[in-house]
C-alpha cells in the first residue's frame, strides 16, 4: 500500500453510447504508513518483587524458676539445659560477630497473683536482679562477659500467664476459673474469688502458681543475610545453590539494568528450584527483554494460576508475536499501569491515537512519541523523541519523517543514517515512504 496510488477512471455516457477518457486522472500517490511504526516489541514488562531481607532478629529463651515468696536463685537452675543453650547461643553470636550479632538481654521478673500487691512489687523486682546476677555467673573469670543492654521488666502479678496456663491445662473447673478472671477487673478481688474456690485452689497451687514464680531470660541477636557483594559474586558460583528465592530474586536486581541475560539465568534458577511464581513471572519479563517473544508464552502458558503481572507480560508476548486480540484480552485481564501502556500500542494499531497518546502519557517511550505525531501534536512528539534512548532506530527514522513535513531539510540525511544503521530493513521503507516524496535525494 506503500507504493499505491489513487485515480479518478471516467465514462461519458451519451444516448446509447459510452465514451471512455484516454487516461485516468490521477487523485493522490502512496499512502502514509507512519502508524505501522509502532513498536510492539518494546514493551513495558511488569516484574514481581522479592521478599529479601537483609537482616533478621532471633531470640533464645530461658527460665529461672523461684519458691514460694523468694527471690534467691538456686544453683540447680543455672544447670538447667534450657540456661545452657541460652549461653552457648550468645557465644556462638559474640564468636561469629559478623553474620550473627549479640544484641543483649531481656529479663521479664514475675511475681504469681497472690498475696499483697505491694509484696508481689518488691518480689518481682528483687527476683529481676537476682536473674541479673545469676547471668553474671554463668561466665567464669576467665571468660569475657559478652556486651550488650540488659533491660530488666517487672510483672508484679502476672494474671495474663495464670489465664495462659489455666486455659492450657486439664484442670476440670478451668472454664469457671476464667469467667472469674473475665468478671474482675479489680487482681484482689480476684484472688480473693479464686481462694474462695478452696477445692480449685488447691489444683491452681500445686500446678499453676509454682510456674509463674519465675524471671525469664531472653538472648536477643541480629542476623545478618548475604551481602550485595556476597550475592553477586554467589551467583557467578556453585554458591547460588545456597540461596532462597527471595535471595535470588533480590540478586538479579543487583545486576546491571539491560543485563536480561544474566538476570533471565538467575530467575530461571529460582523458577526451576522453587518453582516460584514471582520468579517465573520474572524470568518470562527478561525473554521479553531481549526479544524472545515465543519462549516468553510458552513459560507463561504453562503458569496454570495467573495473576494480573502474569497477564500483563503473557499479552506483551502475544503482542510481540503478532496476536493482537489476545494480547488486547490480556491486557484487559491484567489492568497494571504497563497493561494499559501496552495497550496503547494495539490503540495505534487500530487508529485510535488520541487514547494511544492518553495512556502513554509520560512515559517518554516511542511509542508516545508517535502516538503525539499521529494525533497531530507535531512538538510533543519532539519534546519525547529527545528522551527516548533510541536502540531500533525508530526514534531517528520518526524525526526525520517530521523534519520533512516541516520543510528542515539540514537533518533529515543524518536522522535516516542513524536510523538505517541500528535496522537496515527501514532504509528500503524510506525507499516506499511517501514521507520523503519530496526529498527522495536525502535519503542515504
Amino acid at each position: 500500500m506503500e507504493k499505491c496510488h489513487l485515480e479518478l477512471r471516467a465514462k461519458l455516457l451519451y444516448k446509447d453510447k459510452e465514451y471512455d477518457f484516454d487516461e485516468p486522472y490521477p487523485l493522490a500517490t502512496g499512502a502514509i504508513s507512519t502508524a505501522l511504526l509502532v513498536d510492539k516489541n518494546t514493551v513495558a514488562v511488569d516484574l514481581l518483587k522479592d521478599d529479601y531481607k537483609k537482616f533478621s532478629y532471633d531470640q533464645k529463651e530461658a527460665q529461672i524458676k523461684y519458691e514460694y515468696n523468694k527471690s534467691n536463685v538456686r544453683k540447680n537452675q543455672l544447670s538447667k539445659e534450657d540456661v545452657s543453650e541460652l549461653k552457648a547461643f550468645i557465644d556462638n553470636a559474640v564468636a561469629d560477630g559478623n553474620k550473627v550479632e549479640y544484641q543483649g538481654m531481656e529479663i521479664s521478673a514475675y511475681a504469681s497473683p497472690e498475696g499483697a500487691l505491694a509484696l508481689n512489687e518488691k518480689l518481682s523486682a528483687d527476683r529481676g536482679k537476682t536473674a541479673n546476677e545469676a547471668f553474671d555467673k554463668l561466665y567464669s573469670k576467665k571468660e569475657t562477659k559478652p556486651q550488650g543492654q540488659v533491660a530488666i521488666k517487672n510483672t508484679a502479678e502476672d494474671w495474663e500467664g495464670f489465664k495462659e496456663l489455666v486455659s492450657g491445662s486439664s484442670i476440670n473447673d478451668k472454664d469457671l476459673i476464667l469467667r472469674v478472671l473475665s468478671m474482675y477487673q479489680d487482681p484482689v478481688v480476684r484472688e480473693r474469688e479464686i481462694r474462695n474456690m478452696s477445692k480449685v485452689f488447691s489444683v491452681l497451687e500445686e500446678k499453676v502458681l509454682p510456674e509463674l514464680r519465675r524471671s525469664v531470660l531472653t538472648a536477643k541477636v541480629k542476623v545478618n543475610n548475604f551481602s550485595d557483594e556476597e550475592l553477586l559474586a554467589l551467583i557467578g558460583t556453585q554458591g547460588i545453590n545456597n540461596l532462597d528465592a527471595d535471595a535470588l530474586l533480590y540478586a538479579a536486581t543487583l545486576l546491571k539494568n539491560d543485563d536480561y541475560e544474566t538476570k533471565a539465568q538467575v530467575y530461571k534458577k529460582a523458577a526451576d528450584k522453587f518453582e516460584d511464581e514471582r520468579a517465573i513471572n520474572n524470568y518470562a519479563a527478561m525473554l521479553l527483554k531481549q526479544g524472545k517473544a515465543d519462549e516468553a508464552k510458552k513459560v507463561l502458558d504453562a503458569v496454570s494460576k495467573k495473576n494480573n503481572q502474569i497477564y500483563n507480560n503473557l499479552g506483551a508476548a502475544q503482542l510481540s508475536s503478532g496476536s493482537i486480540s489476545d494480547a488486547a484480552k490480556s491486557f484487559a485481564q491484567a489492568n497494571t499501569a504497563s497493561s494499559k501502556q501496552n495497550l496503547a500500542a494495539i490503540s495505534i494499531v487500530n487508529g485510535d491515537y488520541q487514547s494511544a497518546a492518553a495512556a502513554l502519557e509520560g512515559t517518554n517511550t516511542f511509542n508516545e512519541a508517535l502516538a503525539k505525531y499521529l494525533n497531530n501534536n507535531v512538538s510533543g512528539a519532539k519534546s519525547v523523541l529527545d528522551k527516548v534512548n533510541d536502540n531500533t532506530g525508530k526514534a531517528s527514522y520518526l524525526k526525520a519523517v517530521i523534519a520533512a513535513k516541516e520543510g528542515n531539510t539540514s537533518n533529515i540525511t543524518s536522522y535516516l543514517s542513524d536510523a538505517f544503521a541500528k535496522d537496515a530493513t527501514l532504509k528500503a521503507k524510506a525507499q516506499n515512504d511517501v514521507a520523503f516524496d519530496t526529498v527522495k535525494n536525502l535519503i542515504p
